[in-house]
């Protein structure tokens, strides 16, 4: 059976992993021994796709020279970043599994008969006590206390923000893969009084994901 891409085909949900696999490996550089030439190297097809892609998100500007390059800086820049992850972060034991789960990348499970797709749901509570932050704790519908199943390596945490109606799961938009709950997150004044829609689901070591939460809502305080 082939192997699922772990290179999103949408745009919107490559830009996402682009910029989470770019942020995170610059920020550890040092600790994954990731030498700068190399970030300077993916910079040049990394700042063409980001200057396409804004181009591309703006409908009246949309034409087919836009499109055109949106689709060849991608190409360009799918390709460089597959050697960068494959060379740098894939097989870097410096880099840990959680840390590749994070950047929504797959990690090579050394026990693949052990770990099967989570099967228990996530249980969300929102503390909103602090102003112009909540905190989303999870845990396993369950287990009692705050453990996480086996195998299960942290939570995919989403959310909508705005609106009075509970959206759909495909209207929210995926924060980050958290490893720990507590976990919190940080608004502006502007986001002050707005309702936030939030959802969450188990992730395992195969990034196999269990089944969705319930949708609940918060204000920001």
């Amino acid at each position: 059976m082939k192997k699922k891409d772990y290179m999103p085909e949408k745009d919107g949900d490559f830009d996402v992993l682009q910029n989470n696999v770019y942020t995170a490996a610059t920020t550890s550089a040092a600790k994954w021994l990731i030498p700068q030439e190399l970030f300077t190297a993916l910079n040049v097809p990394r700042q063409r796709w980001i200057s396409a892609y804004a181009a591309y998100c703006n409908p009246a500007a949309r034409t087919s020279a836009v499109t055109r390059e949106k689709n060849d800086a991608k190409k360009e820049y799918r390709a460089a970043l597959r050697t960068f992850v494959q060379g740098q972060i894939m097989h870097n034991t410096q880099v840990s599994d959680a840390e590749r789960l994070a950047m929504s990348l797959p990690v090579y499970d050394r026990i693949p008969t052990q770990a099967q797709p989570p099967k228990t749901r996530t249980v969300m509570e929102i503390v909103f006590s602090q102003i112009l932050k909540h905190t989303v704790h999870v845990r396993d519908s369950e287990l009692k206390g705050a453990g996480k199943p086996a195998h299960v390596i942290g939570f995919e945490l989403w959310r909508r923000i705005g609106g009075d109606t509970e959206p759909k799961f495909e209207e929210m938009q995926l924060v980050e893969l958290a490893t720990r709950s507590p976990h919190t997150l940080e608004y502006t004044s502007a986001d002050r009084g707005r309702l936030v829609w939030y959802a969450s689901r188990w992730v395992n070591t195969r990034g196999d994901k269990g089944p969705w939460s319930e949708i609940i809502s918060a204000i920001v305080p």
